[in-house]
């Protein structure tokens, strides 16, 4: 018979490979590389994003980058906006560039 906290913990399993969420920050391949999880929000990011780095020691051998974290809807928000009216609006999408 299928336990309601097995199925809880399939769905949460699913759900985290369906949008790209590690199930831990790091975890090793073998003895010398490991994958490490940085994201989707990190104090060193300027936006959120995700980044899977593959490890060798201190040596980054491979990496992929998961930018869907970063939309927002803001096009559709400006469409009914004058230009003044959206200035704060996209001041606040990139602290950095404002």
């Amino acid at each position: 018979m299928v336990n309601k906290h097995d199925v809880k913990k399939r769905m949460r399993q699913l759900a985290a490979e369906y949008i790209h969420e590690p199930q831990q920050d790091a975890y090793k391949l073998d003895d010398t590389e490991m994958m490490l999880h940085i994201g989707p929000q990190n104090p060193i990011q300027p936006g959120p994003f995700l980044i899977d780095l593959k490890l060798s020691g201190e040596t980054v051998r491979d990496s992929k980058l998961y930018m869907g974290y970063g939309h927002k809807g803001i096009e559709k928000i400006l469409e009914s906006m004058t230009y003044i009216q959206g200035l704060p609006i996209t001041d606040r999408i990139c602290y950095l560039a404002s």
